[in-house]
């Protein structure tokens, strides 16, 4: 097998161990919660960081509670949805593209010539 092949076979499979250590890990969503006026008077757009579970988890809610707003702020989507879906859809891109590789990997790899034997030689 050539050397390239090892290497990326290899980067490959690392690849995948990252990608999926990533998808079981917990991840923050930061949701927008509308405008306030701060001290000088001028108006700043404010968001809350919620905790979600891992994005391979079957659960699309925050994986503890969902922290309360102070009045007149009000979260402006459903904290963790987006973020879970297009992490997954990064995930399932991710592993689409493993399999490619290791596809391209196997089409092309051919076995090595088998050396020559003395006998194969000598009746050469």
């Amino acid at each position: 097998m050539n050397r390239w092949r090892k290497w990326l076979l290899g980067g490959t499979v690392v690849w995948i161990a990252l990608v999926a250590w990533w998808a079981l890990s917990p991840v923050t969503d930061t949701v927008p919660t509308g405008a306030v006026k701060n001290k000088d008077g001028a108006i700043v757009q404010t968001a809350q960081a919620v905790q979600c579970g891992a994005p391979l988890t079957g659960s699309g809610s925050p994986s503890g509670a969902r922290p309360t707003l102070a009045p007149p702020r009000s979260y402006q989507r459903t904290p963790c949805s987006l973020g879970r879906d297009n992490d997954r859809l990064i995930f399932a891109i991710d592993v689409l593209v493993a399999i490619g590789v290791v596809v391209l990997v196997v089409k092309t790899w051919k076995p090595a010539d088998a050396p020559a034997t003395p006998e194969d030689a000598a009746t050469a």
